[in-house]
């Protein structure tokens, strides 16, 4: 304990040696079209990893290739489920000349589950899944594939996707490591869809306030950070248990939370947004069909039907309900009988 930590030449000398087996025929093989073609990918806080790989008649994996890159700045604020997304988008890009077009589908190795469902094959795409993962899904609909997860420790891109150019050249103090064109262009896909909203929305309520206020709720800005550095195993609180429920659906762009295609409203926004919902008096059913293309929050079904059951213009418009005819009581034959007159 204490000891300085020294890289000495036999240390480097170690670390060449082990390159350069890595490099060699010892672990790299050729491609064979017919051999069975395995992708396993990886996603870390700074970087991407791919490895390609086949299995060979005997069993054992081969390496075709490895490849890895740094995140941009603007990727690094990705919720983890998009960064590992984005490693497979990045895997399968980089080794395209050997995935597509097979005849027999490769298998794609994640150690992200929750990418089983939006990836695989046995179901369609989620409606509520983030609109950048549905994008992938998408891009990968072109490749013949099979998902499987593999646990992290034994997923093979993990040191890739730590140990990059980028990365390395920071550490040596040589660069930054960052990309400022490719972070502009990142940007601007990123907020596309809110600026989509924003220009075709009449609500008085801008994207600039939705993203201050979100700043300003405690609960959202708890929901941002679980969002950008990953969900504990368990809900930490009760009232972050809605959010919870669905934080695979979750993501942030542009400071705004997103859960699919809507737009989270923080809590001191909510009145204003039932007001213009209603601002047209349509009734429950619609008010709530207009809410669901655009907005959602916890209880904002609840919320509405208690706005629009509560305005004065709607219930004095409201025909009031038909009048049953008065229907006498039999009069009682027998005696003996006991009855309360209600005056």
């Amino acid at each position: 304990m204490g000891a300085k930590w020294m890289w000495s030449e036999a240390h480097q000398s170690a670390f060449e040696t082990v390159k350069r087996a890595l490099e060699s025929e010892l672990a790299l093989a050729h491609y064979d079209p017919r051999l069975s073609t395995v992708l396993t990918v990886d996603a870390s806080p700074t970087g991407l990893g791919a490895v390609l790989a086949q299995q060979q008649e005997d069993g054992s994996e081969r390496v075709i290739a490895f490849a890895s890159r740094a995140l941009t700045p603007s990727e690094r604020v990705y919720s983890q489920i998009q960064k590992e997304a984005t490693a497979i988008i990045f895997g399968v890009k980089k080794f395209h000349q050997y995935l597509y077009g097979r005849a027999d589908p490769f298998v794609l190795k994640t150690d992200h589950k929750p990418l089983l469902s939006i990836f695989g094959n046995k179901k369609g795409i989620p409606e509520m899944t983030a609109n950048r993962l549905q994008r992938y899904a998408l891009f990968l609909s072109a490749y013949n594939y099979t998902v499987q997860y593999v646990r992290s420790a034994n997923n093979v891109a993990d040191y890739l996707s730590r140990s990059h150019p980028q990365a390395r050249a920071a550490a040596d103090g040589s660069g930054a490591g960052t990309c400022a064109a490719s972070a502009d262009v990142e940007d601007g896909e990123i907020n596309s869809y809110l600026h989509f909203i924003s220009s075709n929305d009449q609500s008085s309520i801008t994207i600039k306030e939705i993203k201050v206020e979100t700043q300003n709720d405690p609960m959202l800005h708890s929901v941002v950070n679980f969002i950008r550095n990953g969900w504990p195993r368990k809900c930490p609180f009760f009232q972050l248990k809605p959010y919870y429920n669905c934080r695979f659906q979750l993501n942030v762009e542009d400071g705004c939370i997103l859960r699919g295609h809507k737009v989270v409203i923080p809590l001191n926004l909510q009145g204003r947004i039932l007001r213009e919902l209603h601002s047209s008096h349509f009734g429950v059913v619609k008010t709530k069909a207009e809410a669901r293309r655009r907005f959602w929050w916890p209880g904002i079904d609840a919320d509405i039907e208690s706005a629009v059951g509560a305005c004065s213009a709607c219930t004095a418009l409201r025909p009031a309900p038909a009048r049953a005819p008065l229907a006498p009581w039999p009069y009682p034959r027998d005696r003996g009988n006991a009855f309360i007159w209600i005056c």
